[in-house]
C-alpha cells in the first residue's frame, strides 16, 4: 500500500472510532446493572415494548418503518427494542454521520465475507500473528462454521453421527436430576421468604432444557438452495444465499410464538459453550461443548457429574443470581426475590467476594472478588448442586469426582499475564477448583483434610449461597448441651467443643438457635471457677461487674441479631444451690419452655439477646 492509502485507512479508522465512542454511551448490558438497586435491570428490560407507530415516533430521524418493511418485518403487532438503542438510532442517524455509518457497514461486510473472498489475505494475517496457516480443509470448515446456518448443519450432523440420542437422553436426565437437587437446596435455605421460595420453585419447574439441540427443533432448511461448485457455485455466492434465506426465515416468524430454536439461530451451536438464558428461562448445552472430556456413552455417573454436571449446575444457578433473578419463570422481567431476601443474598455474595479478595495469586497481586463474584457464586453453587445429587447415589466415588473436577479446570498460566487474567469475570481456573471445593465437607472427608493442611478452611469460614442454615457462614448454629450432674445448660457455636462435652457425659440437646456470624452486639461468656457454671450476657457492664468479683472472662461467644428477629429469653432459678448452682441461669428461644419454667418458680429476666 502507498503512504497515501495507509493514511486514508488511518483517517477512516479515526472517523469510525469517534463514531463508536458516541454509540458506546448508549449501550445497555446486564453488567451495567451489577451495582444498581435490585429490580432496575428488570425495569430497563421491561420498558422496551413498542407498537410500530410508537417505535417510529421515538425514532423520527431513522426510517424505521421503511427499513422494517424492506426486511419483511413491518407487520408485527409489537416490537421489543431497548430504549437505549432506539435513542441511539434517533440521535446518531443524522446527515453528518451518514458517510461514517456507510464506512462502518462496508467494513463489517468486508470482515464478515473475508473467509469467502480472499483466503490469501487471511493466511497473511495468520503468518503475521505467528499462527499456523490452516490447510484448505480447515479453511473451508472455519468459513462454513462462521455462518450460523452452516454451523447448525454441522452441529446437527455431529449430534446425529457422533453423540446420538443416548447422549441427549442421558444428559437431559442428568440436568433434570440437578434441577431437582437445586430445588432441595432452595427448600433448605433459611434466608428465603416463602414467597421468594415459591417463585424459585416455579422458575425451576418451567426451566427449558435445550440439550444439544433447541427444544422444538431448528428452523426448517429444506428450502435452502445452494449451488455446488461443479455447477458454478462459489462459497461467496452460497454465503449470500444463506444470508437471504435466514432473513426470509426471520420475517416468516414475525407475529408467531417464539420457539427454542430462535435463541439457537442467533449463535453458532458448534462453539464450545453452555449458558443460561433469562429471556427464555432455559439451560443451553451446545453440541460444541460436549466433547469426549465431558461425555462418552461409557462414562460413569461420577465422571458425568464431575465434568458436565458441574457446568450444568453452574448454569442453573445463574437463573437466580443478581440479574437472572430479575426474570420470572416465563422470561418476563419481574424480580422474584423480596427486598429482605435480596439483602441476605447480597450479603452472602459479599462474604464470598471478600474471601476471593483475600487471595494473593502472585506477590502483591490480589484477586478482585467484586469483579468475579457472579461467576464465583455460580461455581460454588454448581459444585454444591452436584454434591447434593451425588449424595443420593451410593455408586458415586468422591475421590474420583474431585480429581476429575480438578483435571477439568487444570491450566498453565504465564505469570506476566496474571494481571490481565484477573480482569476476567470468571475466577482463575485453579481458584474455581480450590475455593469451591474447600467449602464442602465431602472434600475434607474424602482426602482426610484437617487443620494445618493447605486446603483447610475453618467451618465457620466456609461459604454457601444456598442450603441449610447450619452450613451458612453468615449464620452460626448454637448448640445446646445439658449436664445431668450439675443441672447446667451449656451453649456453644463450636462443634469441636460440643463433641468434647458429649464425650465426657453431657447430653446433646441439639440446636438452641441460629446466631449471626457477626453484628454490632457481641454476647460474652464468663466462667465461675467456684461453681463451675457459665453465664452469658450481651451487657458489657454486667460482664465487667462479674469479672470484678472473680468470674473469668472467656471472650465473645456469639453475636446478637441487631434486627431483633428472634428473642432469646433469660431465666433465673432462685432455688439453685449446691451442686445445681451452676445451672442457675437458663436461656431459650422457646416461649413455651420459658412459660413452663416460670410456672415452676423461675424468674423471667426478659430478653437476653436475639437470634435469627
Amino acid at each position: 500500500m502507498s503512504k497515501e492509502e495507509v493514511d486514508e485507512v488511518y483517517e477512516a479508522y479515526e472517523r469510525m472510532m469517534a463514531f463508536e465512542k458516541q454509540y458506546a454511551k448508549y449501550l445497555d448490558y446486564s453488567g451495567k446493572y451489577a451495582g444498581t438497586e435490585y429490580g432496575t435491570y428488570a425495569k430497563a428490560m421491561a420498558s422496551g415494548d413498542f407498537t410500530l407507530d410508537e417505535l417510529c415516533a421515538e425514532c423520527p430521524h431513522f426510517p424505521m418503518k421503511e427499513m422494517l418493511n424492506k426486511l419483511g418485518m413491518g407487520n408485527s403487532k409489537e416490537y421489543n427494542a431497548e430504549e437505549a438503542y432506539v435513542k441511539a438510532f434517533n440521535e446518531l442517524w443524522i446527515d453528518e454521520n451518514i458517510e461514517v455509518i456507510k464506512e462502518i457497514a462496508t467494513l463489517k461486510v468486508l470482515n464478515e465475507t473475508r473467509p469467502y473472498r480472499d483466503q490469501t489475505g487471511i493466511n497473511m494475517l495468520y503468518e503475521y500473528i505467528g499462527w499456523d496457516v490452516p490447510d484448505a480443509g480447515t479453511s473451508a470448515y472455519n468459513a462454513c462454521n462462521s455462518i450460523d446456518t452452516f454451523a447448525i448443519v454441522l452441529a446437527e450432523t455431529y449430534v446425529k453421527e457422533v453423540l446420538g440420542t443416548k447422549a441427549i437422553d442421558r444428559l437431559t436426565n442428568l440436568t433434570e436430576a440437578l434441577i431437582k437437587s437445586f430445588k432441595e437446596l432452595v427448600r433448605d435455605t433459611s434466608w428465603l421468604s416463602e414467597k421468594s421460595r415459591t417463585n424459585i420453585f416455579e422458575k425451576l419447574d418451567h426451566m427449558t432444557i435445550n440439550m444439544l439441540e433447541p427444544a422444538g427443533g431448528y428452523y426448517d432448511f429444506s428450502g435452502l438452495d445452494l449451488v455446488p461448485t461443479k455447477e458454478g457455485g462459489t462459497l461467496f455466492d452460497n454465503y449470500l444465499r444463506l444470508k437471504q434465506y435466514r432473513l426470509d426465515q426471520e420475517s416468516m416468524m414475525v407475529g408467531k410464538r417464539a420457539t427454542g430454536a430462535f435463541l439457537w439461530n442467533s449463535i453458532a451451536p458448534t462453539v464450545e459453550n453452555a449458558y443460561y438464558d433469562s429471556s427464555s428461562n432455559s439451560i443451553n448445552i451446545c453440541p460444541g461443548y460436549v466433547n469426549s472430556l465431558y461425555y462418552t456413552d461409557d462414562m460413569s455417573e461420577t465422571e458425568l457429574l464431575a465434568g458436565i454436571g458441574i457446568t450444568i449446575g453452574h448454569e442453573i444457578s445463574h437463573g437466580f443470581d443478581y440479574t437472572g433473578s430479575q426474570f420470572n419463570a416465563y422470561g418476563v422481567p419481574t424480580p422474584i426475590f423480596s427486598d429482605d431476601d435480596v439483602d441476605d443474598f447480597v450479603r452472602k455474595n459479599s462474604i464470598l467476594a471478600e474471601y476471593y479478595s483475600s487471595i494473593e495469586v502472585t506477590p502483591d497481586l490480589m484477586v478482585n472478588g467484586e469483579n468475579c463474584i457472579g461467576e464465583a457464586a455460580a461455581d460454588l453453587s454448581g459444585l454444591q448442586t452436584v454434591l447434593e445429587t451425588a449424595g443420593k447415589n451410593e455408586e458415586i466415588e468422591y475421590e474420583g469426582l474431585f480429581e476429575l473436577f480438578a483435571e477439568k479446570w487444570a491450566a498453565v498460566y504465564y505469570e506476566g499475564a496474571m494481571g490481565e487474567l484477573l480482569l476476567n469475570e470468571h475466577p482463575l481456573d485453579n481458584l474455581r477448583i480450590n475455593v469451591s471445593s474447600q467449602m464442602f465437607e465431602p472434600m475434607y472427608e474424602t482426602f482426610d483434610i484437617d487443620e494445618g493442611d493447605g486446603m483447610y478452611l475453618a467451618p465457620e469460614k466456609r461459604i454457601n449461597i444456598w442450603g441449610d442454615a447450619a452450613t451458612d457462614p453468615a449464620k452460626l448454629t448454637i448448640f445446646r448441651m445439658y449436664n445431668p450432674n450439675s443441672g447446667e445448660h451449656f451453649f456453644t457455636g463450636d462443634e469441636k467443643e460440643q463433641n468434647a462435652l458429649i464425650s465426657v457425659g453431657w447430653n446433646n440437646e441439639g440446636e438452641g438457635w441460629i446466631a449471626p456470624a457477626s453484628s454490632d452486639t457481641p454476647v460474652y461468656r464468663l466462667y465461675n471457677i467456684n461453681s463451675g457454671g457459665h453465664h452469658y450476657t450481651a451487657n458489657a457492664v454486667e460482664r465487667d461487674q462479674l469479672i470484678s468479683i472473680g468470674w473469668s472472662d472467656e471472650g465473645i461467644s456469639w453475636y446478637s441479631d441487631d434486627k431483633n428477629t428472634e428473642p432469646l429469653y433469660r431465666l433465673y432459678n432462685p432455688n439453685a444451690s449446691g451442686q445445681y448452682e451452676a445451672g442457675a441461669h437458663h436461656y431459650t428461644s422457646d416461649a413455651a419452655e420459658r412459660d413452663i419454667l416460670v410456672g415452676l418458680g423461675w424468674n423471667d429476666e426478659g430478653i437476653g439477646w436475639y437470634g435469627l
